[in-house]
């Protein structure tokens, strides 16, 4: 019973570890060689802003491949500059918020992307640079 239950834990493990991959009906994604990193919320912000940049250039090329993994290192980025943020705690709710929105554009950016379809994608995107720029103010 004991190697049974092991076995169990071990399948029902490896399947929580691939549910990313999974959700986009493929392999999962390659591990990045490089980490997103930030020196402080400003650093974030900045490679934020140079991230949506290229994300407006690949829709403005038409070309769709490319922005499921930039859209993961941007959400890991707003993750950042809200952590590494300097602000007054009476600010702090307003910065939340930002990130939130910045996420669920990220979010939908990718989702549009993964399934082709451009015009949701570009909504997405125009979103997405609204909440760039609540997240810029935020965190002033």
């Amino acid at each position: 019973h004991l190697l049974l239950s092991a076995a169990l834990v071990f399948s029902a493990f490896h399947g929580l570890s691939y549910a990313h991959g999974n959700e986009h009906d493929g392999p999962p994604a390659a591990v990045p060689t490089t980490a997103v990193r930030a020196n402080d919320a400003a650093d974030a912000l900045r490679q934020i802003k140079e991230g949506v940049d290229r994300l407006e250039q690949s829709l403005g090329a038409g070309k769709l491949d490319g922005i499921h993994e930039e859209t993961e290192s941007l959400e890991t980025l707003a993750s950042l500059a809200r952590e590494k943020a300097t602000v007054d705690p009476a600010k702090r709710p307003r910065l939340d918020s930002a990130v939130r929105q910045t996420l669920a554009q990220l979010d939908q950016l990718h989702e549009a992307a993964d399934s082709g379809d451009k015009t949701a994608a570009s909504a997405a995107l125009g979103k997405l640079k609204g909440a760039v720029r609540l997240l810029e103010s935020s965190l002033r």
